[in-house]
């Protein structure tokens, strides 16, 4: 399963939950159409190239968990 099988998948689930959710697509393609893809579905919060560094994660961090500890 790809990350876009997953996210149709996610799509499919009870609604319930899912506006607490944050969905960040990890990928080793960040064409402009994947970008696009991403940006029309709004589960999708982010679309990161791989390798995830520690950078990428502080800013995941300062975007959607500011008062979290992870």
């Amino acid at each position: 399963m790809d990350g876009w099988e997953f996210i149709e998948a996610y799509l499919q689930f009870n609604k319930e939950g899912q506006d607490e959710t944050v969905v960040i697509m990890l990928t080793t393609s960040l064409t402009p159409e994947d970008k696009e893809k991403a940006n029309r579905i709004p589960e999708v919060k982010g679309l990161i190239s791989k390798p995830l560094n520690d950078t990428a994660l502080q800013d995941i961090q300062d975007s959607y968990f500011v008062g979290h500890r992870l």
